[in-house]
């Protein structure tokens, strides 16, 4: 078989391994990532890393325990800054990215870890030891795309398989490679085949791969495959004699499925664990999986785990005999459905826990002892996506998400950081920026990382959904692989001398100068146990059949046309944040939660996350692009390519972009020529670098009045560009509404000449939207009436201000003598009908009211869900007016029609 070209990058010295002694179980921490300075070619069997064991002894190396009372040392990796290999200038640092790690462990002894490097310009697999992680790596495919995700594992055959997903035309397919059998006693990985379309795109998107190998050596492929249909699990069956099996369905007919998670089990099948949502409650689902008669996998049976009206997530299954261990992040009821009035428990992201349950057949229990017994209360309520593992001695070890960050890796329990988790200040929680990824192993009678509850991972420090990989050693314990980008809290000192934490409170610069790498090492079995005591045990849920992800009212079907041209509705969010946003990211989640929420929850048919250009590295644009265009799904849910530019002088604004990522354009105190395309310090600036792209680039003032009473940032008016700022964000969930002082339920205490109304009546003109900003949800709803719904669709009807916005969903349209809502037109002198069409989904209209240059003219009661009201209005001799109509429901909700100047 051919091998793959491979580049190898030439690398300093490797440093050597340092070993945490950690009482019964000794992680293992791989330190240095080498410094990757240049590029050769060649295959993989002549150019094999060297030899070397990880520290600590072998795979079955039994437990080393620290001395009484001793120390216990920790060493975080280098991050010293090198050239990348290609010789890109890598801003800030000058290295390529790493991200999406699997771990492959190997019959003949050797231990890599496979994932996806950005260079600056492409992405491409690499393959590196974990035996000499100094080494320089192995490039095995270089993609002309974009890559997603990496799984790995070895079959009985000897042969490795490792699997991605790549962008390919509108969707994203699986693609895989695979490597011989290792050499060396696992010194060199093996030859490598050409990469192959393993599960073609067909337009759906096929993303977030596991690979598994069962007790009797074939391998389980499970995905999650979105298409406009939904989300779904799906899999295939590796068997080395007969090589991949057909594609089959694993998860239910519930069309929301995500994040799927598997072990094998001893009967030569798996189990499967993923959650999905029925009417927005996202529960967690067990499937046993077997291989057909025609070597498919099948789904034997499905349950849920847990089936409470909680939000249930991120779940991860290990197999201990024919008992397995179930674990899931747990969020708060009634998720994403915050409304209007801030409700931050129903929020996108506030506190998040842990749970784990033994499942035995078609029973469950809680383990006797929580996962959260003995952390420190700020970190119990703020730790998420477990990665479980028995290990060879019967422990169940957990690696997870949390925060707050320690100061020190060496002291989780630092009382400054415990004081700064308790800030409330303007949110809830403390809005740190930085995640850490936990280990800590449970005994049958407590949860310990040696003398302490948990233990963090060194080079973990980073976003909230930095992956954690792991995969079992052969004679037992673990190795695993995590993902950070070097941010660090940043201190400073009070009158008393006492280093305080002022992190949370430098948000305008990027979170990080580092770049985000992947760190390994391992966790050796811990002392023999009996089984794990449980709680009541209690009969699985069924599996749910009924209802829909989202449970909302589906939008009108028929639409309305705007000069002949059919129009149908759509319902977006232009201005949502994630855990990039440093200013509140601890309130935001990651993307696949905004994800989550457009698709299941809200549901929305387009969406623009806008998080803040200034605090991203230029890797994290790549991967923001990257995750925004594997989510797009034309005809279901448009994903934009959108940031915030926020800054005093010219006022916060949402760029969004008509197609690819929109230029990133920098200011004063902001500017970094690596990362931003043009700098603009002045609004003449800005206008400039975006001169001739006003059909390709909008932008969005948002909170147009300001933010709240006495602050400095606030949109200069005169500054308003009308080529650019089609719209303007004119309510906003976490803060209100900018329409004017007098107005229903507008931000309180503001200058009256700063809200909407006195500069529409100064001659500007523009279309009202809704956004939410942070962690707000369910309360602000931008609809724009699209000629279809693709990226094209939606921004032609954004930009012509076919808009209107809503602090719920519901129908609107509006138009003044045929011309559409948003538009500026000529008309003859006279009387001309405004029309008005509100269809409230359910919700009692009190009022339309028609706003006629900047005044209430009119209020028409309605008391019904539906309504199609006719408004005479004239228009003078030689005059111009602008009108628009503002609906008032029974319980205070509001939209608003974008206006019609004539």
């Amino acid at each position: 078989m051919p091998r793959a070209p491979l580049r190898r990058r030439s690398t300093a010295a490797s440093r050597p391994t340092a070993v945490l002694h950690v009482g019964v179980l000794v992680l293992a921490v791989i330190v240095g990532c080498g410094d990757q300075t240049g590029v050769a070619e060649g295959g993989v069997a002549e150019r094999g890393v060297a030899g070397g064991g990880v520290a600590g002894g072998g795979d079955d190396a039994g437990p080393v325990a620290a001395p009484s009372g001793a120390e216990l040392p920790v060493v975080a990796p280098a991050r010293t800054p090198a050239p990348d290999a290609v010789g890109t200038d890598l801003s800030p640092a000058g290295r390529a990215a790493q991200d999406s790690p699997s771990v492959l462990v190997r019959a003949a002894g050797g231990l890599w870890v496979c994932y996806v490097a950005w260079t600056g310009s492409a992405d491409r697999l690499e393959l590196r030891s974990l035996a000499d992680w100094g080494v320089e790596p192995l490039v095995l495919v270089e993609s002309t795309t974009r890559m997603l995700g990496t799984a790995a594992a070895e079959d009985g055959a000897g042969t490795a398989h490792l699997v991605w997903s790549e962008q390919d035309g509108e969707g994203w397919s699986l693609r895989g490679l695979t490597l011989g059998p290792d050499l060396d006693g696992g010194a060199a990985p093996g030859a490598a085949s050409p990469p192959v379309t393993l599960v073609p795109s067909a337009g759906a998107h096929h993303l977030d791969p596991i690979l598994v190998a069962g007790d009797d050596g074939r391998l389980l492929l499970a995905w999650q495959r979105l298409d406009v249909t939904g989300t779904a699990i799906l899999g295939r069956v590796f068997d080395p004699v007969h090589g991949w099996s057909a594609t089959a369905r694993l998860s239910g007919p519930v069309a929301s499925a995500w994040e799927p998670d598997a072990c094998a089990t001893p009967d030569g099948g798996w189990a499967l664990v993923w959650d999905g949502a029925v009417d927005g409650d996202y529960d967690v689902s067990l499937a046993r999986i077997a291989v057909g008669a025609d070597g498919a996998p099948r789904a034997a049976s499905r349950r849920r785990v847990v089936a409470s009206p909680r939000f249930e997530v991120h779940a991860s299954v290990a197999a201990a005999g024919e008992r397995l261990y179930v674990a899931w992040s747990e969020g708060p009821a009634d998720w994403g459905r915050e409304g209007s009035h801030n409700q931050l428990e129903r929020t996108l992201h506030g506190q998040r826990t842990i749970r784990v349950a033994a499942v035995e057949g078609d029973r469950v229990a809680p383990l006797a002892v929580a996962l959260t017994a003995g952390m420190p209360a700020a970190l119990a309520a703020n730790c998420e996506q477990p990665r479980l593992h028995v290990d060879g001695g019967g422990n169940l070890v957990a690696l997870f998400r949390g925060l707050p960050l320690p100061q020190e890796v060496q002291d989780p329990l630092n009382p400054v950081f415990q004081q700064q988790a308790a800030q409330t200040s303007g949110g809830k929680g403390w809005r740190t920026s930085i995640w850490f990824s936990y280990w800590s192993a449970f005994d049958g009678q407590r949860w310990s990382a040696g003398e302490r509850h948990q233990q963090g991972v060194p080079g973990s420090e980073g976003r909230l959904d930095a992956p954690i990989a792991r995969a079992a050693l052969r004679g037992g314990g673990l190795a695993f692989a995590v993902v950070g980008d070097g941010r660090e809290p940043e201190t400073t000192t009070d009158r008393r001398g006492e280093t305080l934490n002022v992190g949370a409170l430098s948000w305008w610069k990027p979170v990080t100068g580092s770049p985000t790498r992947v760190s390994p090492g391992r966790l050796r079995k811990g002392s023999p146990v009996a089984a794990l005591p449980v709680g009541e045990w209690t009969e699985l849920a069924p599996e749910r059949t009924d209802g829909t992800p989202s449970g909302r009212a589906e939008l009108p079907a028929v639409g309305v046309s705007a000069q002949g041209t059919p129009l149908q509705l759509a319902l977006g969010d232009l201005h949502r944040h994630t855990d990039l946003s440093r200013c509140s990211s601890s309130w935001d989640g990651p993307f696949t939660d905004a994800f989550r929420y457009a698709l299941d929850v809200a549901p929305l048919q387009f969406l623009a996350v806008t998080d803040h250009f200034e605090h991203m590295a230029a890797y994290d644009r790549h991967r923001s692009a990257s995750w925004v265009d594997a989510y797009d799904l034309p005809g279901r849910l448009v994903n934009l390519h959108a940031h915030e530019r926020a800054d005093a002088w010219t006022g916060h604004r949402n760029v969004i972009s008509a197609g690819g990522p929109e230029p990133y354009i920098g200011y004063r105190k902001s500017y970094e020529p690596e990362r931003d395309d043009a700098r603009a310090d002045e609004p003449a600036e800005l206008w400039a670098a975006l001169e001739d792209r006003d059909t390709e680039v909008l932008t969005i003032p948002h909170t147009p009045a300001g933010m709240l009473a006495n602050s400095p940032i606030v949109f200069h008016w005169t500054r308003f560009q009308p080529r650019f700022d089609r719209l303007v964000e004119l309510w906003q969930g976490y803060r209100g509404g900018s329409e004017d002082a007098a107005a229903p339920r507008s931000i309180p205490g503001l200058m009256p000449k700063r809200y909407v109304t006195p500069n529409l009546r100064r001659g500007m003109h523009f279309g009202f939207v809704a956004g939410s900003d942070h962690q707000s949800a369910d309360g602000a709803f931008a609809g724009a009436w699209v000629e279809r719904l693709d990226r094209a669709g939606v921004f032609e009807a954004l930009h012509a201000r076919r808009t209107f916005a809503a602090t719920t969903r519901l129908s609107l349209w509006a138009s003044w003598g045929g011309h559409a809502l948003g538009q500026s037109a000529l008309a003859a002198p006279g009387l001309h009908a405004f029309e008005v069409q509100v269809d409230g989904l359910g919700r009692v209209i009190e009022r339309i009211e028609l706003i006629v240059d900047g005044e209430l003219v009119t209020a028409r009661p309605v008391g019904r869900s539906r309504a199609a009201e006719s408004f005479e209005l004239e228009l003078p001799v030689g005059g111009e007016r602008f009108a628009y109509a503002r609906v008032v429901f029974s319980d205070g909700e509001l939209a608003w029609s974008s206006p019609i100047r004539l």
